[in-house]
């Protein structure tokens, strides 16, 4: 019983933190791509602009919910590292006690070809949970910091156009 629940534990978590890092990556490609259309936006020829005070108030806007946007992705972002943080040690160790132990079974018990090519096969299942597990993290936070960077950039033009977005206690001030 006990190891049916382990077993159950050990490959059915993963897919469930795939599925949240899924959605997590398609949330910041979407914000990704608000910031670059906003940014696209800012960097259009300013003499062209007939109402410099209405494109100055619609920049504003797009800062401030990029601001507000921005800050919900990262609590959440927070929220699902938090509860996962435990249970994704649990499993890396678990998965890297199991890989240790299928080597040393692969290679120090002498064992048939049929259970051989099993157990490599098992053993190979095992790598590519971990491997699928670390890239994940990872892509995520790799697109964090892809956002963070354009998140400045496009601050920084905007300051350097005249729209000044300044947050005092949570509350944004023009």
């Amino acid at each position: 019983m006990n190891a049916s629940y382990a077993c159950s534990v050990m490959y059915h978590i993963p897919i469930f933190i795939v599925i949240v890092q899924y959605y997590l990556g398609i949330k910041q490609r979407t914000l990704e791509q608000r910031i670059g259309q906003f940014h696209r936006e800012l960097l259009k020829d300013y003499s062209q602009i007939r109402n410099k005070t209405l494109w100055k108030w619609y920049l504003q806007k797009a800062l401030k919910e990029i601001c507000q946007i921005y800050g919900h992705q990262v609590k959440e972002i927070y929220i699902h590292n938090d509860q996962m943080t435990r249970i994704i040690s649990i499993l890396y160790g678990s998965l890297m006690l199991v890989i240790t132990y299928s080597i040393c079974i692969i290679f120090w018990i002498p064992l048939s070809t049929e259970f051989l090519i099993l157990y490599s096969t098992i053993e190979s299942f095992h790598v590519f949970i971990l491997i699928m597990l670390i890239y994940g993290c990872s892509k995520v936070e790799q697109q964090n910091y892809r956002i963070v960077c354009l998140k400045h950039k496009f601050q920084m033009h905007s300051n350097y156009e005249g729209v000044m977005l300044v947050e005092s206690n949570n509350q944004y001030v023009f």
